[in-house]
């Protein structure tokens, strides 16, 4: 009887302590999801909350925890009902029961036409929504401008199709699947098309390379459209990393461990990061153009390293160059002489 009176009490003190965690953290949680309803959307959003629990020791050699009744209650579980126990990547325990019907994921994501209607249907194919419903409360249906920044948005996300386009209501299905794009695949495929970005400026910028093209123009955009190719694998990859980070059983099924999760989520987001900074340099590029094109010209060869720049050109580039001296001079505020 004491033991189990020692029990009782130790339970209720858990209780209470595990109360007050509870209540201090969602707490913070109301604040940050105050934050996230800031948007216009019409949707809802349910943070599960997190509980904590001090282990209990039960005779001499069981320990143990209370589970939360609110979980109990939903799953209609009771006394002597068998719950399966998997330890998981990273010493994590996973509780579930044993004839558990698989988590129903909601689909739909509905979005109210407005001026922030390309960031809501960022936010609903990276948070990984199958269904996408469009929906204007104008009667005469879309205007030209948001039915432009739909397909906008509908070209920057692999995967996104249209499943239904009325007058007012337009559905964008979501057809990627993780299976056809795996993690570890789509970051090879990003660091491939990063690499070609930077081998293109490399051998712009090369007097010596040998790799001719047409124009400078269409060179500067061939190597900015990669960074488009880039992007929509980058929202893939968070889409497909999202999905694991919720599902333990789809990370076993891939054996990818949780930790290797936010690994790949730094490294697709550090080649982002390198794409954008390739269209800037390209950008660059073209701003200071008539800088860099007798520096380019594939005649030039400076004295030595340690020489002024010294443009050896024939007579014909000399007087092009003279002729163009005035223009130089005030590019983007700085002045240029060339002996």
């Amino acid at each position: 009887m004491n033991n189990n009176n020692n029990n009782s009490n130790m339970n209720n003190v858990d209780s209470l302590e595990s109360e007050k965690l509870n209540i201090k953290h969602n707490n913070s949680n109301n604040v940050e999801l105050n934050d996230e309803m800031s948007f216009k959307s019409k949707i809802k959003i349910k943070r599960i909350p997190i509980l904590f629990r001090k282990i209990q020791v039960v005779g001499k050699n069981t320990y143990g925890i209370n589970l939360p009744k609110s979980w109990i209650n939903r799953l209609n579980l009771k006394r002597g009902d068998l719950l399966q126990i998997e330890e998981i990547d990273n010493n994590d325990l996973l509780i579930k029961p044993l004839s558990s019907k698989p988590i129903i994921k909601q689909k739909d994501f509905y979005i109210e036409a407005s001026s922030s209607l390309s960031r809501d249907i960022t936010r609903a194919y990276l948070l990984g929504y199958d269904n996408i419903i469009i929906q204007s409360t104008n009667p005469k249906g879309f205007n030209p401008e948001e039915i432009e920044e739909i397909e906008n948005s509908r070209k920057s996300f692999p995967g996104a199709e249209y499943g239904l386009e009325d007058k007012n209501r337009i559905i964008l299905k979501i057809i990627a699947s993780l299976e056809k794009n795996e993690p570890y695949q789509l970051i090879h495929t990003m660091f491939g098309l990063t690499l070609s970005m930077i081998d293109g400026i490399i051998d712009l910028l090369n007097p010596k390379s040998q790799v001719n093209y047409k124009s400078l123009d269409d060179e500067l955009e061939r190597i900015k459209n990669i960074d488009e190719k880039i992007n929509r694998s980058f929202f893939l990859i968070v889409r497909q990393l999202r999905a694991l980070i919720q599902d333990a059983n789809l990370r076993k099924i891939y054996n990818i461990p949780t930790l290797q999760i936010m690994d790949y989520r730094l490294i697709s987001h550090l080649l982002e990061n390198i794409g954008d900074n390739c269209v800037r340099i390209c950008e660059s590029i073209s701003d200071f153009r008539d800088i860099l094109t007798p520096l380019l010209d594939k005649k030039y060869t400076p004295k030595s390293i340690n020489d002024d720049l010294n443009i050896n050109h024939n007579e014909k580039n000399n007087d092009k160059l003279s002729s163009n001296k005035s223009k130089i001079q005030n590019i983007n505020g700085y002045d240029v002489v060339f002996e």
